[in-house]
């Protein structure tokens, strides 16, 4: 068995995938954000201490009871993905499963790692923790859509022999002929009608950072004014 390529394989095609292409981004992105997960659990394991010393050294006053819910169901749903790596191994000597099983659980696997950074933060960061990751999350996907999704759907990029996935360059494109090969097989969806569809999308993702940072001043002028400070 070669755990770290399984861990891998789930870490990849759970944060980004493309489609069933399997289109993947580089390989050190997918590490910068697998690196968060190392403090996030170290910050969940700190939630076993006893309270007071929780409360004196690290200003927390998060309860381990309140997540015991989301975490157990993280935790069994992770030894059904042992178990997956290891009968795909014992049948096809393989040793991978796939990552975007994890969606289900993406609701508690959010508060978990929020949590866990939220513990190791002093009082004066807690708020921006989760500004910072929308912030991150949204490029990687503005990132993944233009320059690998519609470049490879439309026709600009392609595999190279070796397999890797060959680097997307805008310069020289034709705007009227990039967006005509993403509208050719979509009989419903012209070039206008594209650009509207974007432009939500742009919108939408813009506002979640715009939302997740005004509610983070607004958490950070409540704890100046020493309301929640603590928490």
């Amino acid at each position: 068995m070669h755990w770290k390529n399984a861990l891998d394989t789930l870490l990849f095609s759970h944060l980004w995938l493309g489609n069933w292409s399997f289109l993947q981004v580089r390989g050190w992105i997918y590490h910068a954000f697998g690196y968060v997960l190392l403090p996030a659990s170290a910050g969940l394991a700190i939630l076993c201490l006893p309270q007071r010393l929780m409360e004196r050294h690290f200003r927390c006053s998060i309860s381990p009871r309140q997540l015991i819910i989301p975490a157990a169901f993280y935790a069994f749903f992770w030894l059904g993905l042992f178990y997956h790596i290891l009968i795909t191994y014992i049948v096809q000597g393989v040793s991978a499963s796939q990552g975007y099983y994890l969606y289900c659980l993406v609701v508690a696997e959010v508060a978990l790692v929020v949590t866990g950074l939220l513990v190791l933060c002093p009082a004066v960061a807690r708020p921006w923790v989760i500004p910072a990751a929308t912030i991150g999350f949204s490029l990687l996907d503005v990132y993944s859509v233009h320059f690998i999704l519609a470049p490879y759907y439309s026709g600009l990029i392609a595999h190279r022999p070796g397999g890797a996935l060959a680097a997307f360059h805008p310069r020289g494109i034709n705007a009227v002929e990039y967006l005509g090969r993403l509208v050719i097989h979509n009989p419903l969806l012209n070039i206008p009608g594209f650009l509207i569809v974007w432009f939500c999308y742009l919108v939408a993702t813009a506002g979640l950072v715009v939302v997740s940072l005004r509610l983070a001043r607004l958490q950070a002028s409540a704890g100046r004014d020493g309301v929640g400070g603590s928490d």
